[in-house]
């Protein structure tokens, strides 16, 4: 978990150095002799850019050379749909393939987004030709306006050569044999979408193959409606102070969301560090979806005009400690900003073990963009270690095309119904309410 955070870091300075000390014109220049570097930090310029067609071409250039950061970068844009369809498949094979080749971030993806766990094989994905085998190096662009597609590539051999060979997806078509050493060229029909094309050589040596992906888009590529995620945290096994409950409300809460079709990703009893990964691997799951949802029950507190999710390796009650080892309440915000919707559902005013120190207890009030906050009682207020609220969040949850305005309104009515001690509330920012069963 530490090592995955620190290569996300690592991967983060690596592109600010590119920035820094390469011009875009000087970066193009390198990218457009081949080096993988150069096309990686192409990438990240379109992506900043938010010109996503162009940085999955770039990413895609890299990739094909065994680059570790570009097939990691790729492998982001099969799953988030940046210049592409979403394809989770490819997702997990590029970032099988950036595992292979030493990027930690990759292996951490795999886990906690997709639940794959991988030991890395080293390898070289795109081994350089040996004195023996031939050499590929494609010429044409990764992106098209177009189903009709002009394929161009180069190609060198040491030997004669026996066979040429392009197929697209699992189509195959043979290439006329031009030679010892020459160009391809090629008029292709592709699909809308994305389309692998594979040139495979074979000489005296054996056979090597390469593949190119093309995207094929007559307009920049629309994410699907109906990608809905959500990250649910139960802390309950906690140092000092520990609960009964969270645990056990976070696994109910997320198998009710999977049964409404969204994509979950539910985590237990989270350390400090723990909690930061699972965080910055949600980013990309919340990045462009439709609605994201984060739920946590667990310890939760407002110190001095901020709020903070208690870790289980934290030290309660210990005023100082508590800011330094919790998770600042932006964290969490900062992981779900690019989603159009966002739900924030905070189970986490429980008994407060620190009421002596702490003057307000459980969280206070919460901002984001276009975001909804729904609270388990009142600001200011704790609520007993019970599964009331969790309970009846499911129930109403229950009520197929009602609006987030209704559902915690029933909510309320359930948890206050013969007992006014805990009154739940919520705030808005929300352009038009939200539909979670539908």
């Amino acid at each position: 978990m530490k090592k995955g955070f620190l290569m996300l870091l690592l991967l983060m300075l690596s592109i600010v150095t590119y920035s820094q000390q390469w011009s875009y014109n000087e970066l193009l220049t390198y990218a457009n002799k081949g080096e993988a570097w150069a096309q990686h930090a192409l990438g990240n310029y379109y992506h900043n850019q938010r010109n996503y067609e162009k940085a999955f071409e770039w990413y895609q250039k890299s990739a094909n050379q065994g680059y570790a950061n570009g097939q990691y970068e790729l492998a982001q844009c099969y799953e988030m749909g940046y210049g592409c369809w979403p394809d989770d498949k490819k997702a997990i094979e590029w970032y099988k393939k950036a595992a292979d080749n030493g990027n930690g971030l990759a292996v951490n993806m795999l886990l906690y987004v997709f639940g794959v766990k991988y030991t890395p094989n080293p390898k070289q994905d795109n081994p350089t030709p040996s004195n023996n085998t031939a050499a590929i190096a494609f010429y044409s662009p990764s992106s098209s306006a177009s189903t009709s597609y002009h394929l161009k590539a180069g190609i060198k051999s040491p030997s004669q050569i026996t066979n040429v060979s392009v197929s697209i997806g699992r189509g195959f078509m043979a290439v006329k044999n031009d030679g010892n050493d020459f160009t391809l060229n090629k008029d292709l029909t592709l699909n809308q979408g994305c389309n692998t094309i594979t040139v495979s050589v074979t000489n005296a040596a054996g056979t090597i193959s390469k593949s190119l992906t093309v995207n094929v888009s007559s307009q920049p590529p629309v994410k699907p409606m109906g990608n809905r995620v959500a990250l649910i945290i139960g802390n309950a096994n906690y140092n000092n102070s520990p609960l009964t409950n969270p645990a056990n409300d976070a696994t109910a809460v997320a198998a009710k969301f999977r049964a409404l079709g969204f994509k979950v990703t539910l985590k237990t009893d989270l350390t400090n560090n723990a909690f930061k990964n699972v965080l910055n691997s949600f980013k990309y799951q919340a990045n462009n979806s439709e609605v994201a949802v984060v739920y946590y029950a667990g310890h939760g507190m407002e110190i001095d005009g901020k709020n903070y999710f208690i870790p289980v390796d934290a030290t309660v009650c210990d005023d100082n400690a508590l800011r330094n080892e919790s998770v600042d309440a932006v964290y969490v915000l900062n992981a779900i900003s690019g989603a159009d919707k966002k739900v924030i559902i905070l189970d986490a005013c429980r008994n407060n073990p620190c009421r002596d120190i702490l003057h307000v207890p459980g969280f206070g009030p919460m901002s984001a963009t276009n975001a909804f906050f729904a609270y388990s009682t009142t600001s200011g207020k704790a609520a007993p270690d019970d599964r009331r609220y969790a309970n009846a969040l499911i129930a109403a949850l229950g009520h197929k095309n009602w609006t987030l305005t209704q559902v915690f309104h029933e909510v309320s009515r359930i948890v206050t119904s013969g007992n006014k001690s805990q009154i739940p509330w919520t705030q808005s920012s929300l352009v038009e309410d939200v539909i979670l069963n539908r």
